[in-house]
């Protein structure tokens, strides 16, 4: 009876929603100087729109891949008027900027924005924008741009060579991870793609090579040429493993503040000031407690935060690596095998927090994976190794037809590829 009256709600309020976009655009006066658009975008391009209110309570509408129809997914499951939902995207991707700054809210309306202060809408192109109704009734605001349509390269790697004596594990590769997008590295068991972590994150020193992070503030480091640890620290480089690494003895908690030890031994003065009770240490400690909290919040895990690590379910684990390596602030997250033992819900819940981590952190993410559903569904590129040598970099379509490819993981012999791609 609840989810009835929720549903009924929701879809009031996508009603309400569409009237106020069509009052709004029949607001337009006939004359007047040509005003810019909010953003340049295809109404048939929008798949997910985000209404937030001043609470935080979250309505997401998104559009199905396969059938093209809009669904609510948040925070009930429910069907919803296609062409209501049609004319609600067709009025945002039509704003202009000028409109969208000083548009009076009908009083009909005013109720219902008074809780609902933001309207958020994605593309499939990786752009988005956001609107907010600030504190002067009636006036919105942009607050964020986002076009990724060619983002810049948070990560460029170039020639990178790994040899172990006469091995060569890795052979001249070159790739570019973009800001803001999930790549993923794929390939066979063997073909070098945890190598390839191993120097990004510094547990290896690469024989050849350049790896450049690029700061969203326009600081650029080497990673080839940092200590293990400042890739970490100064680079803001997090990873988890392959083969889970949690301090299984301590508490789920504390495995997340150990995470932030850089932040909080600043904070103690070198462990003096935390001994004495400096207020200042105090103050970064629940701090830290505090993103600790919303991490495990976020992954699921804050009824289990003073459970030992060890005793938790494997794909708990897997979500809590995930969660401490969060609690550093990357910018770049390397995850090495996150679906890697977990069934099918888990992985569609770990799709979800991925694309939360990249999304609303603006967190770059690079990821191996073995799981083709996983990969295909959240990657923006991918970038394809075999035997440490790249065979293919693109899109998901891209790779997923290409037939150096699928003989890789197949075994089909190079003459069939020749021929498939001639």
């Amino acid at each position: 009876m609840r989810g009835l009256r929720s549903t009924t709600l929701l879809g009031v309020v996508l009603v309400a929603l569409a009237a106020y976009i069509f009052l709004v655009e029949n607001k337009k006066p006939a004359d007047g100087p040509t005003k810019s658009k909010a953003w340049a975008v295809d109404a048939a391009t929008i798949i997910d729109v985000t209404i937030r209110s001043a609470a935080g309570e979250t309505t997401r509408i998104q559009k199905g891949a396969n059938d093209g129809r809009w669904s609510i997914v948040e925070p009930v499951r429910a069907t919803v008027d296609d062409a209501v939902v049609g004319s609600i995207v067709n009025g945002l991707a039509s704003l202009d900027i000028e409109r969208v700054e000083t548009v009076e809210i009908e009083a009909a309306m005013a109720g219902y924005w008074a809780e609902h202060q933001h309207i958020g809408i994605d593309t499939d192109a990786r752009s988005a924008q956001w609107f907010r109704l600030d504190e002067s009734p009636g006036r919105w605001t942009v607050t964020q741009t986002i076009v990724d349509d060619d983002p810049a390269p948070i990560l460029s790697v170039e020639h990178l060579t790994m040899r172990f004596g006469g091995l060569v594990a890795i052979d001249r590769l070159s790739f570019q991870a973009a800001r803001g997008h999930i790549t993923a590295l794929i390939g066979p068991n063997g073909a070098g793609k945890t190598t390839v972590f191993n120097c990004i994150t510094g547990f290896y020193k690469p024989s050849a090579g350049m790896m450049r992070l690029e700061h969203p503030d326009g600081q650029s480091y080497l990673l080839e040429r940092l200590l293990d640890f400042r890739i970490a620290k100064k680079a803001r480089v997090a990873r988890t493993f392959q083969n889970i690494r949690l301090f299984s003895g301590m508490t789920v908690l504390e495995n997340l503040i150990v995470a932030q030890h850089n932040v909080l031994m600043r904070a103690s003065g070198m462990t003096v000031g935390g001994l004495l009770g400096i207020s200042g240490y105090g103050g970064a400690e629940r701090e830290a407690v505090d993103k600790a909290r919303y991490w495990l919040d976020k992954t699921n895990l804050l009824a289990r935060a003073d459970d030992a690590a060890g005793a938790l379910a494997y794909g708990e684990q897997r979500r809590l690596e995930i969660a401490r390596a969060m609690c550093t602030d990357p910018v770049l997250l390397c995850l090495d095998e996150p679906a890697a033992g977990l069934n099918a819900r888990e992985s569609g819940e770990l799709n979800t927090l991925l694309r939360f981590i990249r999304k609303e952190h603006g967190t770059s993410i690079l990821l191996i994976e073995h799981d083709m559903s996983v990969v295909m569904e959240i990657s923006d590129h991918i970038v394809v190794l075999d035997y440490g040598v790249k065979i293919a970099d693109g899109t998901p379509e891209q790779i997923r037809n290409d037939p150096k490819v699928i003989a890789a993981y197949l075994g089909v012999e190079d003459d069939e590829v020749a021929e498939a791609q001639t």
